[in-house]
């Protein structure tokens, strides 16, 4: 005795029009749908859209001489002008970047994912979430499922962490986690 599920649809075989599989008095009204879902979680937050370094004269004077050095040791090896101007290139638009101040963004935590800046991250591409301590600064970091997909990352106050992590608590598992080499490294070169 093999019983179906009961359920509001049935299968008809397409016929050419267009049909819903459902009756005008089998359709769910929308309200009724709408009352019966629970609360939706959401936090809202301002942040920066990266750590911001103080760097003075004697960091420029530095980054300037490493420039230098790593240029001469380019053109040591090359013996090629166009890498070393290429070198110097870099350098300069990296300085350029590098002096600029973070604009705040806006960022989301919802049901559906993480918004940052007006994208959304969907949950289902994650496999979990850490909080990362970088210096004065906390980041939330979405780690994604898919192998060479960078984690998302969003800067907060740390008195919004609770009710952050308790709305991306509720789709993805807490894994703690240390910020990598990298990203200790350019904390320390103040990049």
């Amino acid at each position: 005795m093999n019983q179906q599920p009961e359920t509001p649809w049935t299968y008809k075989p397409d016929t050419g029009a267009p049909t819903s599989g459902l009756t005008p008095n089998e359709a769910p009204e929308p309200k009724a749908q709408a009352a019966a879902s629970p609360a939706q979680l959401s936090k809202t937050w301002q942040a920066p859209e990266f750590a911001d370094h103080v760097r003075n004269n004697g960091w420029y004077a530095a980054f300037f001489m490493g420039t230098v050095v790593i240029a001469a040791v380019v053109y040591l090896t090359t013996k090629e002008i166009f890498a070393v101007a290429t070198t110097i290139i870099l350098a300069i638009l990296a300085g350029i970047l590098l002096g600029r101040e973070p604009r705040l963004i806006n960022c989301e935590a919802t049901d559906q994912g993480l918004k940052v800046d007006g994208k959304l991250y969907e949950y289902r591409n994650f496999k979990s979430f850490a909080i990362i301590q970088e210096g004065q600064m906390t980041s939330i970091s979405l780690l994604p499922l898919k192998r060479f997909m960078p984690p998302v990352s969003a800067y907060f106050d740390i008195k919004d962490q609770d009710a952050i992590v308790s709305v991306i608590g509720e789709h993805l598992p807490y894994e703690a986690r240390q910020a990598d080499a990298i990203d200790r490294l350019s904390h320390r070169l103040r990049f």
